[in-house]
This record gives C-alpha cells, structure tokens and sequence, in this order.
C-alpha cells in the first residue's frame, strides 16, 4: 500500500529530519503522519538523504556540534590524565620513577602498619576503558554482530545458486538491523 501524498514542504522537512538522524515518531509527529509513512520516504529517498547527511554532518562539525565529536574530545582529555597518573612518579604513594606502581598501607596481624607495593590495577583499567570507548568512538573498533540463519542442508550440499540467495538473505537482514530506529 502506498503512502499518503505529502506536501512537498512535508517531504523536505521528513528528509531533512532523518538527515539530522531524528526518530520515526518524532518525525511523524513534527509532519502529522504516521512512522510508517516515514519509513516509506526514508526507503524511497535513501540516497537523497545519504547526501543530506553528509551536507548536515559538515555543517555541524564546522559550528562543534556533533556529540560525536565532543565525546571525542572529552576521552581524549580523560585519556591524557589517566596516562599522566600513571607516567607521574611524583604522585603520592607512588614507586620512584614509576607510577605504575602505589604504596598502599596494610595493617599486620600485629597491628603495626606495613608499607606493600601495589600495581596500580584500577588506573590502568579505567584507561584501558578510556581508549577502547575512543576507539570505538572512531569507528576503529567494530562491533561483532551475530548472524543466524535457518539452512535446510549442509552449505557445502548446495548450488551455486541456493549460495548466493543464502547469502543475499543474511544481507538482507543486516541492512534491515542496521536502519535508524522506528520505535
């Protein structure tokens, strides 16, 4: 079934706002349609938008808009101190000449006090955590994504043909996972 016509002042302010990645409801509310209208433009207008975003996307880095970018900025930043507290042999407690490694205070059994050298575990995985979020936020870390698909026989049974239409269907349901969010 078709979708209902629109304006078209409608239809540029749906492609402009799945330009700026905006959801299906918010959308269908900002134009009075439904989502399933918006899904029928975001398909029907696939590489107009792609060339909107990419326009979108340049204006906003330019003025620092993009989130991305600031969440960048603020790993970058806790990054450079994280590696600071640990490369800092000056910070209390630390072992001279590395800051790997922190004196920590232990009672013994006798109550006195004992000075132990402890490695420095919460630092080093906090930082750790810090440029693994930054690679990911850089797009250098990808994510696994699990693919699970119903065969009827073993693949090496298969024609060339059941191959490829086994093949197209996994990429089917990849792009299909992979579209912006309707909820």
């Amino acid at each position: 079934m078709a979708a209902p016509k629109l304006s078209p002042q409608d239809r540029d302010k749906i492609l402009i706002m799945l330009a700026a990645r905006e959801d299906y409801p918010t959308i269908a509310n900002a134009v009075g349609c439904s989502p399933g209208n918006i899904d029928y433009y975001a398909k029907q207008y696939r590489e107009r938008i792609a060339e909107l975003r990419t326009a979108h996307d340049a204006r906003a880095m330019g003025r620092g808009l993009r989130t991305r970018e600031k969440r960048i900025e603020a790993l970058e930043t806790l990054a450079k101190r994280l590696a600071g507290e640990l490369e800092d042999s000056t910070v209390e407690g630390a072992r001279p000449g590395n800051g790997l490694w922190k004196k920590n205070v232990k009672l013994s059994s006798t109550g006195k006090e004992v000075w132990v050298d402890e490695f420095a575990t919460p630092i080093v995985q906090q930082y750790r955590g810090v440029l693994e979020d930054l690679a990911k936020e850089m797009g250098d870390r990808a994510t696994k994504q699990e693919v699970t698909l119903q065969i009827s026989k073993p693949l090496a049974d298969m024609t060339d043909d059941e191959l490829k239409e086994l093949l197209a269907s996994a990429n089917r349901n990849q792009e299909q996972e992979q579209e912006p969010d309707k909820s």
